[in-house]
């Protein structure tokens, strides 16, 4: 009858002090958030593809490389209301979630863009820095685009002067799809 009963106490006291163990790992893991231990941040993949043409970014009679500034968004209207010279400048508007990350696009080069922004990035601020000499049209140096990777993302191209969203509805359509 000895034997039982150490047994029972024994098993009981192991069961106890499991339950003791995974309860202390509970109250860690629901504590740590809050000590700044764990990090939850969340985030979302944006991505783009700008095609360049042949002739870019072109003065002098020559084309050159440019710099497009990237941009998270979360509301587009501080962006789009902010000049090209004070985004230059360095000026964060409202609704910029994070400092631009710049990507260099040579003429006629093809560039995939994929970076991971806050998850409250809702749109891409684009700033092209094109050239412009004294009395030059001011073109198309900003744009906004939507924040979304896959098929879906967002087809840019840069032509000498100015940054435009290409349209997804110049595909291709077999000869045999069309009317006789």
């Amino acid at each position: 009858m000895r034997k039982a009963e150490s047994e029972a106490t024994r098993v009981w006291a192991c069961t106890s002090r499991w339950k003791v163990i995974a309860a202390l790992f509970a109250v860690v893991l629901l504590a740590a958030p809050s000590l700044g231990c764990v990090s939850r941040s969340k985030s979302k993949k944006a991505c783009a593809l700008f095609q360049a043409s042949s002739d870019l970014n072109l003065y002098d009679g020559e084309p050159h490389s440019i710099t497009v500034y990237i941009y998270a968004l979360s509301s587009s209207e501080g962006f789009e209301r902010t000049s090209v010279s004070d985004l230059l400048e360095g000026e964060l508007p409202s609704g910029v979630l994070k400092p631009p990350v710049p990507v260099t696009v040579s003429p006629d080069e093809k560039r995939a863009f994929e970076e991971m922004f806050p998850a409250e990035t809702s749109q891409l601020g684009l700033l092209a820095d094109y050239y412009r000499a004294p009395g030059d049209p001011e073109g198309t140096r900003t744009l906004v685009v939507p924040a979304r990777c896959g098929l879906r993302k967002p087809r840019l191209e840069l032509s000498s002067t100015d940054v435009s969203r290409k349209s997804s509805r110049s595909r291709l359509v077999p000869s045999s799809l069309l009317p006789r």
